[in-house]
């Protein structure tokens, strides 16, 4: 996931973290839906996304943001917060067998962003081959490039 194009996904976000002690819902009424019908979707939590990028680069598109907007407060809305971002940021990343178990424990079963026209997101899909002298090729399977204004593609 491009770190500096993550903030873009459209989502509008429910929780900060897994544990859901932190709500991001901008409304009562929509914090209540997110209680109700969304605690399932992983694309309503933004720790999905910060526990997933690059750091350093996110923090070099989006640092001044995030750390005024998110991390600030983060140690006296959340026991432990400052402990939980760091272990976020520190880069030790779980694998993807790892990381999908989590979230199958915390009963995250999809990622569902909302409906939008204002793009088209694009797909680069690619796997590695090594051969026995650990030489490794890339070989992508499917690219699909953004288009970040899908108004002017239909004109």
């Amino acid at each position: 996931m491009d770190a500096c194009n993550a903030p873009w996904i459209a989502t509008s976000y429910c929780w900060l973290d897994f544990d859901r002690q932190i709500e991001m819902a901008n409304t009562l009424g929509r914090q209540a839906r997110c209680d109700a019908k969304y605690h399932s979707n992983g694309a309503v939590y933004l720790e999905s996304i910060l526990r997933n990028v690059d750091w350093p680069t996110f923090e070099s598109c989006w640092g001044t943001s995030f750390e005024i907007g998110v991390a600030k407060d983060i140690g006296s809305l959340k026991p432990n917060g400052a402990v939980w971002l760091k272990s976020l940021t520190s880069g030790s990343r779980l694998s993807v067998v790892d990381e999908a178990k989590l979230w199958q424990s915390l009963g995250l079963m999809t990622y569902t962003t909302q409906w939008q026209n204002y793009k088209a997101l694009g797909l680069h899909d690619v796997f590695s081959i090594e051969n026995a002298f650990v030489q490794e090729r890339l070989v992508s399977v499917v690219h699909v490039d953004v288009v970040e204004d899908i108004l002017d593609v239909c004109e």
